[in-house]
């Protein structure tokens, strides 16, 4: 996922949704995952979670949540090979 060098901790406006607004380069509302959605209108857009000033906190929240997210599909991942090798060595030895 495109979270590096973004800050899921940093609450400030700007970390949330830039300078300049759409696209909102280099925030957290710029991450398709974490902004909700956007609409473009004609030269300017709408993202659900960054246009709109009472939903901007939940970035913060959604970047967590896909940082944690990432986390545990790696885990399983690890998981899986582990399952995968003891097993292909359990049939080799009984064969």
């Amino acid at each position: 996922m495109r979270l590096k060098g973004l800050n899921c901790y940093d609450e400030s406006g700007r970390n949330r949704v830039g300078n300049n607004g759409y696209p909102f380069d280099g925030s957290l509302a710029s991450v398709d995952i974490l902004n909700g959605g956007c609409k473009k209108q004609d030269r300017s857009g709408i993202c659900y979670y960054a246009s709109f000033a009472d939903q901007e906190a939940k970035l913060n929240t959604r970047c967590r949540q896909s940082q944690a997210d990432s986390v545990v599909m790696f885990l399983t991942v690890v998981v899986l090979f582990v399952v995968l090798t003891l097993t292909y060595l359990r049939i080799k030895r009984t064969h």
